[in-house]
């Protein structure tokens, strides 16, 4: 259930916008690495803020299921291993939270895998 949203500042755009597949791409290993979620569970999504932030360029929030098994030095490295891949990207300033919501606290319907239409 790992969701990474990266909120990106007009100032980091461009070099986000040139490595996005990438970064998607590193954010999901990271997030398999450290967390051990099903794949198929994780989403990534970028997206541009309009203004620049009071705060860091590059904001990633992670929520995910709590389990003992995501102990406080496991959520460490992996927000290490998110800022420091966010970092590398445009050096600017980043900021990682990630944060533990227990089972019984979410609810989730997700649409099951179907083909596109043909356009």
């Amino acid at each position: 259930m790992p969701i990474a949203q990266i909120f990106i500042s007009p100032t980091a755009l461009p070099d986000f916008e040139r490595a996005s597949a990438r970064v998607t791409r590193e954010i999901t290993q990271a997030l398999l690495t450290h967390l051990a979620p099903a794949p198929e569970t994780i989403q990534v999504m970028l997206a541009a803020m309009l203004a620049p932030p009071q705060g860091c360029d590059v904001l990633c929030i992670v929520q995910h299921r709590a389990s003992e098994a995501r102990s406080e030095p496991v959520r460490d490295a992996a927000a290490v291993a998110l800022h420091d891949l966010l970092h590398a990207v445009s050096g600017c300033s980043v900021r990682v939270r990630l944060i533990a919501l227990a089972g019984d606290d979410i609810a989730a319907k997700d649409t099951p895998h179907t083909e596109r239409p043909a356009q």
